[in-house]
């Protein structure tokens, strides 16, 4: 829970978890989960927890516990401040285009987002080849 309560305070406050069960089998138990933004539904990432519980004399004891997850949280620190910074972009891009009326407006503001992002991508790649 550490984690997520991490990931949460890193990314925003409009970022939630949806946490759904995804098998009961006595005692083992499995959750799938996604990661999303709250505001414009973008899903971050998702993964699949197993908790294999065993009862002793009254006492529950988590034995095993295994969470598979998307390489999206096995990033560096820059990265995740940059997947935050995007969100936030994209937060405001979805109110700016439900509050303009003009398709005009909509239409060019898509396509300079769009030049920004195939901008940003060839730097990237570019970048990397050295």
């Amino acid at each position: 829970m550490a984690f997520f309560y991490w990931l949460i305070m890193k990314l925003g406050k409009d970022i939630k978890i949806i946490v759904k069960p995804t098998f009961k089998d006595g005692m083992t138990v499995g959750v799938q989960w996604q990661l999303e933004c709250d505001k414009s539904h973008i899903q971050l990432g998702k993964g699949f927890s197993f908790h294999i519980c065993h009862m002793y004399q009254g006492k529950l004891l988590i034995k095993n516990v295994e969470m598979f997850m998307e390489p999206i949280f096995h990033i560096e620190h820059l990265r995740l401040r940059t997947m935050a910074f995007a969100v936030s972009i994209a937060e405001k891009i979805v109110t700016f285009l439900r509050q303009a009326e003009n398709t005009r407006r909509q239409a060019m503001a898509l396509l300079l987002l769009v030049l920004l992002l195939l901008a940003a991508a060839a730097f990237y790649v570019t970048r990397l080849r050295f």
